[in-house]
């Protein structure tokens, strides 16, 4: 570990919440945790025999205030959801809870994949029963909001982003057109935000986390964990306790490709954010989305450089220019509706 990330860790605000939560109890040589997009600062620790997760709060913004988000983890690690937190403090923007010994769910679990698929619509079904998380914003509002900081990036021209938004504004325009059905959501069900302790699931990174839609986990987990219509039905099955009706699926679908604008909006703003003053064009002969899902899985396509996440964030705007050119978008507006 540098010795700016061991000055962090025994600096204050650190150093304070360390001794609020363990008195004189001896703590052990802390170790930078890496892999995370946040921007926050992750410390391991180990304090009363056991493993703890310390985190530095990053840069802050509206949608990353820890004064919204605290209360979203405390709600879900006392429904078991999220590590038992130990410290928390908002002003500081420092948090003390669980370490979770594994790693990323198709890392670390142990069972079979659909047995992985059926146990994350199962926890994401216990996280929606959860007492209601504190309200942000409008969940498509946000996705305005995403988009236009995306704009203003400079990393594409506008007539670039118009191409690669096509069809964003009929979807849109049918997604506001339906009632949203607003449970506890976590919003960035992503890989690396669901682990596994070899026995069980957890969900950590709440900074993203408000009152929205349903359907805006059930998404996430679809575009990010399944791969045929089969590992689709039984992360529903799961998660409704039943087949889902058509309605349902059409409203799935159409969540999932809100999904997918919002994911390549985010992975390309953060490789602007990362890379001031570049400006790219849209790749030509990129590998299919389900490809280089197959390729993280493999160790074979890295989202840690910046070249892989320009590459992901322009394959999913690319999925979801498909589906939204395809029958299949018609008709599930007319059965959603």
């Amino acid at each position: 570990m540098t010795s700016t990330a061991a000055s962090d860790f025994h600096a204050q605000p650190a150093a304070a919440a360390l001794r609020a939560a363990f008195g004189g109890s001896p703590i052990s040589s802390p170790a930078l945790v890496t892999g995370g997009l946040s921007g926050a600062r992750l410390f391991r620790f180990e304090a009363e025999g056991r493993p703890w997760l310390l985190r530095l709060e990053g840069p802050r913004d509206a949608f990353r205030d820890p004064h919204r988000w605290h209360v979203c983890m405390r709600l879900a690690a006392e429904a078991g959801i999220a590590p038992p937190v130990r410290y928390a403090d908002a002003q500081s923007g420092v948090c003390i809870m669980g370490f979770v010994e594994g790693g990323a769910l198709a890392e670390g679990y142990s069972g079979s994949r659909p047995a992985m698929i059926a146990a994350a619509g199962d926890l994401v079904r216990r996280l929606h029963g959860t007492p209601a998380f504190p309200p942000l914003v409008d969940y498509m509002d946000g996705m305005a909001a995403v988009i236009a900081q995306l704009a203003a990036t400079g990393l594409l021209a506008p007539a670039a982003l118009q191409a690669e938004l096509a069809g964003y504004d009929a979807l849109e325009h049918a997604y506001r057109g339906l009632a949203p059905e607003l449970v506890s959501s976590h919003n960035d069900l992503n890989p690396r935000n669901i682990l596994s302790d070899g026995r069980r699931l957890w969900l950590v990174d709440w900074e993203s986390s408000f009152l929205a839609d349903r359907y805006v986990d059930l998404a996430s987990l679809a575009n990010w964990f399944t791969a045929d219509e089969g590992e689709l039905s039984l992360l529903t099955e799961a998660y409704f306790g039943r087949a889902s009706g058509p309605a349902e699926a059409a409203r799935l679908f159409l969540a999932r490709q809100v999904n997918h604008v919002f994911y390549g909006v985010m992975f390309l703003t953060g490789v602007a954010a990362e890379r001031p003053g570049l400006s790219v064009q849209p790749p030509a002969g990129l590998a299919d989305l389900a490809e280089i899902h197959r390729a993280i899985g493999e160790g074979r396509f890295q989202l840690d450089p910046w070249e892989g996440r320009l590459a992901y964030g322009f394959a999913r705007l690319r999925e979801a220019r498909i589906n939204l050119a395809s029958p299949l978008f018609a008709e599930a507006i007319r059965l959603a509706i």
